[in-house]
């Protein structure tokens, strides 16, 4: 009998994209940004940077790369949440919205956390997709 599959999102759900996305900013620009809203999920709410566009954008994307996605801090219970999913007979799965070069560096965060999750399924990003902006 297999067990019932559970596919959880990543950003958000399980791991704290915002506060990577903080660390990344630093990195480009060298000052870590002032926090606007707590609260805001899109990051460019949450934190003071400019939107950037063309040569701006591509150098500050090139942060996004396999050591960025292997080091993303966990979201506060979202360990022990997962773990008493796959205590009740679930297994589980991570769909992200990420390049699939990506997946086993997110895969690799998600353990290195303790999550017991054990594939990530990368969907690639979508059509008017905002991730770096």
């Amino acid at each position: 009998m297999t067990k019932p599959l559970i596919a959880l999102d990543c950003d958000g759900v399980l791991l704290d994209l915002n506060l990577a996305y903080a660390k990344a900013w630093e990195r480009y620009s060298g000052t870590y940004p002032t926090e606007i809203d707590p609260q805001a999920y899109w990051h460019n709410a949450r934190w003071n940077v400019q939107r950037l566009s063309g040569e701006e954008l591509m150098a500050f994307r090139a942060f996004f790369d396999e050591g960025f996605w292997s080091d993303i801090p966990q979201i506060a219970g979202a360990v022990e949440a997962c773990h008493r999913l796959r205590g009740g007979g679930h297994e589980l799965v991570c769909v992200t919205a990420l390049e699939d070069k990506f997946a086993n560096a997110r895969l690799a965060n998600l353990q290195a956390h303790g999550f017991p999750i054990s594939r990530v399924f990368a969907t690639g990003h979508q059509a008017g997709s905002v991730m770096g902006e």
